[in-house]
């Protein structure tokens, strides 16, 4: 669905109010809620203050998990990267002071219960390219429970913890209970994790949930 049309809908407006609101017509509101106009960044700066969101999000964001809100957006850190079978020790799973750098957080949280990852190759070339950030939510932090079809962050540790696994999955629900399906079309990613049926000595938790992808310029 459009983004437009997404977050005009769950705020409640029709073309006509969100037209007025934005100082336009509700022939071009159509127009863009069809692809048929461009959406520049003049018309991102327009209709985002009354769609709740930033113009920054109608541009970059596909509007995965992009919800109205009240909060103020900020500047959250890159602390990682996600990576399919990329087992990493401890230590070398984050970046270094040096490296990190700020992007915007997504509304609808805090804040402070967000973080935001690097994509590194392939392993979610159906939704995001090599460089796109993930702006995600600590559902530890925030108390929320995750549900089937939510991507999320898995981290996968071995060797009592020392050797650490982290990229994103789609939750699915089957007959055996909650696994983790790749968002990857390369044959070496597609086997699914489960969640309640991880191997001995391997431990498989569900540390995020992500709320939008930042496009790479």
């Amino acid at each position: 669905m459009n983004i437009i049309r997404k977050l005009r809908k769950e705020i409640g407006l029709t073309q006509v109010q969100l037209a007025e609101k934005a100082g336009t017509t509700q022939p071009q509101i159509k127009r863009l809620e069809l692809s048929e106009r461009k959406l520049t960044k003049e018309w991102a700066e327009k209709l985002a203050p009354h769609l709740g969101v930033e113009p920054y999000q109608l541009l970059f964001s596909d509007g995965e998990g992009l919800k109205p809100s009240n909060f103020s957006v900020g500047m959250i850190p890159v602390i990682g990267k996600v990576a399919a079978n990329a087992w990493m020790a401890v230590g070398d799973m984050d970046f270094g002071f040096d490296d990190i750098e700020l992007v915007p957080s997504a509304g609808g949280y805090p804040t402070n219960l967000q973080f935001a990852l690097k994509v590194d190759g392939n392993c979610l070339n159906k939704i995001a390219n090599n460089g796109d950030q993930l702006i995600c939510l600590d559902i530890i932090k925030a108390g929320i429970d995750v549900a089937p079809n939510d991507l999320v962050i898995v981290e996968r540790s071995r060797f009592n913890g020392q050797m650490v696994e982290r990229t994103a999955k789609r939750i699915r629900q089957t007959a055996e209970g909650f696994e983790l399906w790749p968002e990857s079309n390369d044959p070496n990613h597609q086997e699914p994790i489960k969640v309640n049926g991880a191997t001995d000595g391997e431990e498989v938790r569900i540390v995020g949930k992500v709320l939008w992808i930042l496009r790479k310029p």
